[in-house]
């Protein structure tokens, strides 16, 4: 990923399941969520998924959903439970992820607004993924 990049910034995934349907993430899940999607893609088993996860420094102690095996244990033809599944990788993800930003930003402080607005923000785009994940 770009250091030059905003981490925060919202990214849109349109999902495959439903194509009319799409979420905003913040750029820094967003990554992390395609490049495990990616992953699962084009492995053959998940000896070859976790050690190709390995190989990149990004994506350590990223959360993998179990929906992972299913994924690479399943013939890609294109399927609606393909496509399911797919989004679910992607949005499972995503919510671990913003589950541990929100356990790692501080409680709301009255000296840092800043702080506050951020813990909010991730609030906010937490809620609106569950509510996609729940339409799917």
């Amino acid at each position: 990923m770009n250091t030059n990049m905003n981490p925060d910034k919202l990214m849109k995934y349109t999902t495959m399941a439903e194509p009319r349907m799409s979420a905003f993430v913040p750029l820094k899940h967003h990554y992390k969520a395609k490049r495990v999607q990616s992953i699962a893609l084009i492995s053959e088993d998940m000896n070859e998924f976790y050690n190709r996860l390995k190989m990149s420094p990004s994506m350590e102690g990223v959360y993998i959903p179990d929906n992972v095996v299913k994924f690479v244990h399943s013939p890609k033809m294109g399927s609606q439970k393909e496509f399911k599944l797919w989004d679910d990788i992607y949005f499972s993800t995503c919510l671990h992820l913003m589950n541990d930003d929100l356990s790692t930003i501080d409680g709301i402080d009255p000296k840092s607004h800043h702080r506050a607005l951020e813990r909010y923000n991730a609030i906010k785009n937490k809620e609106n993924l569950v509510r996609v994940m729940r339409m799917l």
